[in-house]
């Protein structure tokens, strides 16, 4: 019971950091999607924002790579395997 609740936390949100990497490629989201928005940022950052300040985001110019984000996903991966 409690492995299901924990791979369902990790899938729900795993959705949440996808969702993240897809709306931080619109420079200025739809007003509509503010709260959205917000709440995606609201269950990412507290997570990612310490990654970022530990590794650096390698690239050039305004192209960066964001390691967080890969080894946060990696991470969930890794958990999810290993629980569900």
């Amino acid at each position: 019971m409690i492995r299901q609740v924990l791979c369902l936390l990790i899938s729900i949100y795993q959705l949440v950091v996808f969702a993240y990497i897809i709306l931080s490629f619109v420079p200025e989201p739809p007003v509509a999607l503010d709260p959205l928005v917000r709440v995606v940022r609201r269950a990412v950052d507290p997570v990612i924002v310490p990654l970022r300040r530990i590794l650096p985001s390698p690239g050039s110019g305004r192209i960066r790579f964001d390691l967080g984000l890969l080894v946060l996903i990696f991470v969930m991966i890794i958990l999810r395997e290993a629980i569900c």
